[in-house]
């Protein structure tokens, strides 16, 4: 017991040891795993193949360097099984760039004559070195077939195709050599084949673990077993010792009922005498009445055969007189059908005659479409042409065809009405001066010209009133937004300074033809600010000030002795109210206003010379 519990702390201890290196393994290939979100409902992420760095199994490890080279950045391309696949997974989450390589368009390009110049296993190609399943050939192809993995540098020489060698030195076509120190080279590879192990073995372990329970339960059956048969061997032991028991007591029982056959074999002869007499008579009975039997079926078998030739003979008679009257019908039948076939084949000429009638037909319809498709195309190109000449066709086009409209006409009659003029126009171009003619041309090229300039000047002239027609509304909603918010703030700010009163920014008519302010004592509205004190209207001026700085602060405020009218206590409220708000320069002789300055210059005269004194004030 103690053997299998260190077995079973080696075996958890090993699948620790081994779910640390996947973790670690997993951290270290991060670049390599490939997580999307799904890209619509239901998506089958079957799809999805995966990284190419994931699909390929590296059959040497040897070359595990050389195949990386050879792969370079396309060992992190993506496979998927087509291009719409593709672009779903381009549309969706993606966490990083990837390169996406569609089974269904990818070309295969895989190379072999290069084995042939350096000979079988100095070259190979790098596509068989790596071992993958058998849906993802195309873009093992892709990656793989054009490049070879050469054991020499001679024979990467030769190969007169892109190549590389053990070392990681690639060779190209052209000469151009790259190589030199490789730390770490093929280690993505050698990663990934650890972490490929290290997976296996775990599985094996869990599958070991799976199969634990199932080794408990076979001990605990064998254990049973062993018991069972033990108790089986002491059964028959003690059945073996009954059983001779049983066979003493079966033969005495024999014995007696032999002596009891032996009495009733005696009866037997005495009975046996008697009987045979009896059935001797009843034998010799029998056989009379064979005899008797056998002559009368001598006589039934030849009725029978009597019987069977005049059967024989009617049937060969009937079937005489069938076939007679199956060639007459036979006849009439083939006489009917005959007329029938001719019947059909001149209906199957007619119907030839219409086909072929319908083809020519049909042939002049083709014709004919043909034809009426070639006039549409020429029709089509003429209106084309019209429109793009006459541009007043585009803006009156809808009006053509509607009656009472200027185009509500007859077009025969129009047309011959224009085949008349046309006839009386070359009939007068021979009266007509030609120079007046062209005249004629440029003055109407140039009026169609300044036309085309006047209705371009009107579209200009729509937008442009479009435009100034928006920035009016903007600037009203903006006016309107202003206007709310220093309102707001204006009554506010003048009920805090001088507590009991009410001040608002009222409209004559509309907030674009301007401001009317109004100041309210209690609520009493004054009608006219010249009602108020110079005090109160500093006061009134001020909280405007503030409100207009709340809504949008200027980087600099001067006041010129704002505080003149003034008491004390309103000053030394402003000089508070104004100090956290942007930069002020405040000219004033009180001592409430500017012992809340932050710097006070003070003007003084020394000596009959004015000097300024700067004073910073403790925060």
């Amino acid at each position: 017991m103690e053997a299998l519990q260190k077995d079973r702390s080696a075996e958890l201890e090993l699948v620790q040891n081994l779910r640390d290196e996947i973790r670690i393994l997993s951290a270290q290939l991060g670049n390599v795993q490939f997580t999307y979100r799904d890209p619509m409902k239901n998506f089958n992420r079957s799809k999805v193949k995966g990284v190419i760095a994931n699909l390929i199994k590296v059959k040497d490890m040897s070359t595990m360097t050389a195949l990386e080279v050879a792969a370079g950045g396309k060992l992190f391309n993506v496979v998927v099984d087509t291009e719409d696949t593709g672009k779903q997974l381009l549309k969706g989450d993606l966490r990083r760039r990837v390169t996406i390589i569609p089974l269904n368009k990818i070309q295969q390009r895989v190379q072999n004559a290069a084995v042939r110049l350096v000979g079988e296993g100095n070259a190979e190609i790098a596509l068989s070195l790596v071992g993958y399943d058998e849906e993802v050939k195309t873009a093992m192809a892709y990656v793989f077939g054009s490049t070879f993995v050469c054991r020499t540098v001679d024979a990467a020489k030769e190969v007169h195709t892109p190549s590389v060698t053990l070392e990681g030195d690639i060779f190209q076509p052209s000469g151009l050599l790259t190589g030199g120190s490789r730390k770490g080279g093929g280690e993505l590879l050698r990663q990934l084949h650890a972490l490929g192990e290290a997976e296996s073995k775990l599985e094996v372990e869990g599958k070991i673990t799976q199969l634990l329970p199932l080794q408990k339960k076979f001990m605990h059956l064998k254990s049973q077993l062993e018991l069972k048969a033990y108790d089986l061997s002491l059964f028959q032991s003690r059945a073996e010792q009954n059983e001779h028991h049983k066979l003493g007591e079966v033969v005495r029982r024999i014995e007696q009922e032999l002596e009891e056959a032996k009495t009733v074999s005696l009866l037997e002869k005495s009975i046996r005498g008697s009987r045979l007499k009896d059935l001797e008579k009843k034998i010799n009975k029998i056989k009379t009445q064979m005899q008797l039997a056998s002559k009368e079926l001598k006589g039934h078998e030849n009725e029978r055969e009597r019987l069977i030739m005049e059967k024989e003979a009617v049937i060969q008679e009937l079937e005489q007189h069938l076939a007679s009257q199956i060639k007459g019908l036979a006849q009439s039948e083939l006489r009917s059908k005959l007329k029938e076939c001719d019947s059909q084949i001149k209906e199957q000429q007619k119907l030839q005659h219409k086909v072929s009638d319908a083809n020519v037909e049909r042939k002049k319809m083709e014709n004919e479409v043909k034809r009426m498709e070639i006039e549409q195309k020429d029709c089509s190109m003429k209106v084309d042409k019209l429109l793009e000449k006459h541009s007043w066709i585009g803006t009156e086009k809808q009006l053509f065809g509607k009656s009472g409209s200027d185009y509500d006409f007859n077009p025969h009659k129009s047309w011959e009405e224009f085949e008349k003029l046309q006839a009386e126009q070359s009939g007068l171009e021979k009266r007509v001066n030609k120079k007046v003619m062209g005249m004629f041309e440029k003055a109407e090229d140039e009026y169609k010209d300044l036309i085309s300039k006047k209705n371009i000047i009107e579209n200009d002239k729509s937008k442009i009133k479009k435009v100034i027609e928006e920035l009016d509304e903007k600037k009203k909603e903006t006016l309107k937004v202003t206007w709310v918010k220093v309102n707001n703030d204006f009554g506010s700010i003048f009920s805090t300074l001088l507590p009991g009163t009410m001040a608002k920014l009222e409209p004559p008519e509309g907030c674009l033809d301007g401001l009317e302010v109004r100041v309210a004592f209690g609520s009493v509205w004054k009608q006219s600010l010249s009602e108020l004190s110079g005090g109160q209207r500093s006061l009134l001026a001020l909280s405007l000030i503030l409100a207009l700085l709340l809504f949008k602060p200027a980087p600099l405020y001067i006041l010129d002795e704002v505080d003149a009218a003034l008491d004390l206590s309103h000053t030394q409220n402003i000089g508070r109210m104004i100090k956290p708000h942007s930069q002020f320069i405040v000219v004033s002789l009180k001592e409430g206003m500017f012992n809340n300055a932050n710097v006070i210059f003070r003007t003084k005269f020394v000596d009959g010379v004015s000097t300024v004194q700067r004073t910073v004030l403790s925060k």
